[in-house]
C-alpha cells in the first residue's frame, strides 16, 4: 500500500506538470480523474474487514469521478459569476463545490456518496449527516481558526464582499504585496486582498479557485480517519475532541505541492495550481517569468 500510494503521488505531480486545462473538456476530465484516483485510494485504505478490494475500488472510482465532475461545475460557474458580478452565481458555485467535495470525501471513506454533506466556512466545518437520521454538527478547523484569528487582528474584514462571494474576504495594505508583485493571497479558509482591490470580481474569482483547491485537498484527511476512530474507542478525551474538532491536516499536503510547483516553474502559470486559477478567472494572458530567490 505504501509503495502504491507513493507511486500515485509521483504520477499526480508528473501529470500535473503537463496536464494544464486548455478547454472545458480537459478541465472536466482533470477534475474527474483526480477525484476518482484520490477517492479510490482512500476507499481502499478505509475498506472494512471482510470486504473485497476490487468492489471497494470500483465504488471509490465512480463516486470520486462524480464528485470530481460536480467540483468542475462549481469552478466553471466562477467565470460567469465574476463577469456579471452576480452574488447568486457565486453562492451557487460555493454550494456546488461543497457538494462535490462531500461526495469525494464519502467515496474516500468507503461510504455511499450521499451519507454526509460538509461545508467549510472559514474556521468552521458544518456537517449534515443523512444516514439513519438527520444530524447537524459543527466542528472547528484548528489550522483555519489560527489563520482566521490572525487575519481578524492584522487585517480588515470585508463583510459586504464576503457575503457577495460566499467566502471570507479580508483586505490589507501590507508592503509584502508590493514586494511580491501580488494583489491577493489565500490562507486556510480565507483570502486576503490588497487594499483598493478587494472588490475586483476577477481577482476574487482567481482566489476563490485557490480556496476550492484547498477543498480538493481535504480528501486526504480521509486517509487518517480510521486510526482516529480506533483511538477514539480507547481514549475518551480523543473521542470528545473528535466531536468538536476536525484536524485539517490536508493543508500541509497542499503546502508541499505548492512549494514543489513554485520551485519547478519557469513561468508563473507553469504552476498547475496557478494555471487552474488563471484558467477559470481568465488571467492566463498575464504570464511572466518567475523570479527565483
Amino acid at each position: 500500500m505504501k509503495k502504491f500510494f507513493s507511486l500515485f503521488l509521483i504520477m499526480v505531480f508528473v501529470l500535473n506538470r503537463s496536464y494544464c486545462q486548455k478547454n472545458n473538456l480537459e478541465a472536466a476530465m482533470y477534475n474527474i480523474a483526480i477525484g476518482a484516483s484520490i477517492s479510490s485510494i482512500g476507499a481502499l485504505i478505509n475498506k472494512n474487514k471482510g470486504e473485497k478490494p476490487f468492489p471497494v475500488i470500483v465504488k471509490g472510482l465512480w463516486q470520486g469521478a462524480l464528485g470530481g465532475y460536480v467540483t468542475y461545475e462549481s469552478k466553471r460557474i466562477i467565470e460567469p459569476a465574476y463577469i456579471h458580478d452576480d452574488w447568486r452565481l457565486f453562492w451557487t458555485s460555493r454550494l456546488l463545490n461543497a457538494a462535490g467535495t462531500s461526495i469525494k470525501e464519502n467515496a474516500a471513506l468507503n461510504r455511499d456518496f450521499w451519507e454526509q454533506w460538509n461545508l467549510h466556512l472559514g474556521f468552521l466545518r458544518i456537517e449534515l449527516h443523512t444516514k439513519d437520521q438527520f444530524r447537524l454538527r459543527a466542528k472547528a478547523l484548528p489550522i483555519a481558526s489560527f489563520y482566521t484569528v490572525l487575519a481578524l487582528v492584522q487585517t480588515d474584514l470585508e463583510l459586504k464582499q464576503s457575503l457577495k462571494i460566499a467566502q471570507w474576504v479580508f483586505s490589507s495594505d501590507d508592503p509584502r504585496f508590493e514586494a511580491g508583485n501580488s494583489t491577493g493571497v489565500v490562507f486556510p479558509g480565507i483570502m486576503v486582498l490588497k487594499k483598493g482591490n478587494q472588490s475586483f470580481p476577477q481577482l476574487q474569482a482567481h482566489e476563490i479557485i485557490h480556496l476550492y483547491q484547498q477543498n480538493d485537498f481535504t480528501i486526504f484527511n480521509s486517509y487518517y480517519q480510521k486510526p482516529i476512530k480506533s483511538l477514539s474507542k480507547r481514549n475518551q478525551i480523543v473521542k470528545k475532541m473528535a466531536k468538536y474538532i476536525y484536524p485539517d491536516l490536508s493543508f500541509y499536503v497542499k503546502i508541499g505541492v505548492s512549494i514543489y510547483e513554485r520551485n519547478t516553474s519557469f513561468l508563473y502559470y507553469d504552476n498547475f495550481l496557478e494555471h487552474e486559477a488563471g484558467y477559470y478567472s481568465n488571467t492566463l494572458i498575464n504570464n511572466f517569468k518567475v523570479s527565483k530567490p
